[in-house]
């Protein structure tokens, strides 16, 4: 949160944005994923971003997160990220 207060480019952001992502669990069960922001940049840029310790990016689980919510975010004109700690 800090660091998207002190970017000059961040127009706004939100934790609590009412997100909610469907995606397949490695049991092929349906699930919800929240990502952690939204941002809307001062260039017109929105952007889901979801904060993972780098231990943590190559596990299934977030890489199946990951791919759903390039896919969601594609239809809605918008970005994803992965930001470490």
């Amino acid at each position: 949160m800090a660091r998207l207060e002190a970017d000059p480019d961040v127009k706004k952001w939100m934790k609590r944005h009412g997100i909610s992502i469907p995606w397949i669990d490695g049991q092929k069960h349906q699930r919800r994923y929240v990502p952690d922001f939204i941002v809307e940049y001062s260039d017109g840029r929105r952007v889901l971003i979801e904060v993972k310790d780098p231990s943590r990016i190559d596990s299934n689980d977030v890489q199946r997160k990951r791919k759903a919510a390039e896919m969601w975010c594609k239809q809605r004109g918008m970005e994803y990220f992965i930001a470490t700690i």
